[in-house]
């Protein structure tokens, strides 16, 4: 699957979010939270990530006949406590090279629902589909060897704007309660690294090539609205 630019893919977030607004025949939104659990599938689930943790906030602007526009803001982090390999880094041969350590990825989100409910009194089963802007926040440490023997303690971080996209099922149990599952693509960064020790009397500075991982998650959560 490939995007457009970040900027792109926010103007087209925001303009679902400003349709009920310029129809003028909505209802007033219905605000809610939610929290779940989220799941690493792909590139993530090959590294080794855990499943973490996700939180949002959104609002539900009712169109009428059960379709529905879900401006939205989320939350979400990713703990990988240790790994062996999966970081090439920049200027070292990858076959004389191991790695151990940790990172975490934590995102946030803003960006637009579309909600389609089979029943038109927004009741039972819906689905659902948006897209929007994820800042991605990438940040680990740990060691490096060199033909088995401990050389550098490294630490790396970057941030960067991604746009994302998403596909989902809801249920809603009560007027105020809905589960859901939705999943999840986009990117994450490239990561900048540098050494914080060395044995070998000189400084190490190099990039972490996780750029090109594609970030797939499955998230399960549980919506209040009130």
């Amino acid at each position: 699957m490939s995007f457009t630019s970040p900027s792109r893919a926010l103007l087209a977030a925001l303009s679902l979010a400003l349709v009920p607004l310029a129809a003028g025949e909505s209802e007033a939104p219905v605000y809610g939270f939610q929290v779940g659990s989220v799941l690493t599938n792909g590139d993530l689930r090959s590294l080794g990530a855990k499943s973490g943790p996700t939180a949002g906030f959104q609002a539900v602007v009712d169109l009428g006949g059960g379709h529905a526009i879900r401006p939205r803001a989320d939350w979400t982090q990713l703990i990988h406590d240790y790994f062996k390999s999966g970081l090439v880094f920049t200027g070292v041969d990858p076959s004389q090279v191991q790695t151990d350590g940790n990172f975490a990825i934590q995102s946030l989100s803003v960006g637009a629902d579309y909600l389609y409910h089979l029943d038109a009194e927004r009741k039972g089963l819906y689905v659902f589909a948006g897209a929007g802007l994820s800042r991605h926040r990438l940040k680990g440490s740990g060691d490096l060897h060199l033909n088995g023997d401990r050389v550098w303690t490294y630490a790396f971080h970057d941030a960067v704007y991604r746009p994302y996209a998403q596909v989902g099922v809801g249920y809603q149990l009560r007027e105020h309660l809905s589960l859901e599952v939705r999943h999840r693509i986009s990117q994450t960064p490239t990561a900048r690294v540098a050494a914080a020790e060395t044995t070998l009397g000189q400084p190490f500075t190099g990039t972490v090539q996780l750029g090109s991982l594609r970030l797939r998650t499955t998230e399960v959560g549980v919506t209040v609205r009130f």
